[in-house]
């Protein structure tokens, strides 16, 4: 079950403070569907630190009336479990690496996003005494981001949602 909570976060590319014709996610006075849920969400505020946008004060349209979205966006709790997000890509920037190949790495072949959050549902098929370092581990797919895998540094602790947990792909 998904819990739309009264705080959600969305990620930062769905999210632009100009908006443009050609631009379907959330904008100031703008509104965009919430996946899963059935409401427009609207964007009425922007709170910034400085240039960085670090609130969005918004509120849910659910009436019977309201517009279909041209878009919906992905959204997870405020109760979501914070994770740790590594994307791993080519290791090498060329296809057939040369005697030069130290000069040939690729410097973002890995990628961590070490600030995600998950759905707390989650912690229902994800916990240490599960992760093995000789078979598959569970899989997750993340919407729009692909399939993930638990990593065996994970340590997380479903029972006391403590503990590090840490996906890749």
């Amino acid at each position: 079950t998904i819990t739309l909570t009264p705080v959600i976060y969305i990620d930062s590319s769905d999210f632009r403070l100009v908006d443009s014709s050609v631009y379907y996610g959330l904008a100031p006075n703008k509104a965009v569907g919430v996946k899963y849920h059935g409401g427009n969400l609207f964007c009425d505020e922007v709170v910034k630190d400085g240039d960085k946008v670090v609130e969005l004060k918004c509120h849910l349209d659910t009436s019977e009336s309201r517009k279909k979205p041209k878009s919906y966006i992905t959204w997870v709790p405020s109760d979501g479990i914070p994770c740790e997000v590594r994307v791993y890509g080519h290791i090498f920037t060329v296809k057939e690496p040369t005697d030069r190949w130290e000069e040939e790495i690729n410097p973002d072949s890995e990628v961590v996003h070490a600030k995600a959050i998950v759905d707390p549902s989650v912690s229902k098929v994800v916990d240490k005494k599960d992760v093995n370092k000789w078979h598959s581990n569970f899989a997750l797919q993340f919407e729009r981001f692909g399939y993930f895998v638990v990593d065996t540094d994970t340590m997380y602790d479903s029972e006391s949602n403590t503990g590090n947990l840490v996906f890749t792909r």
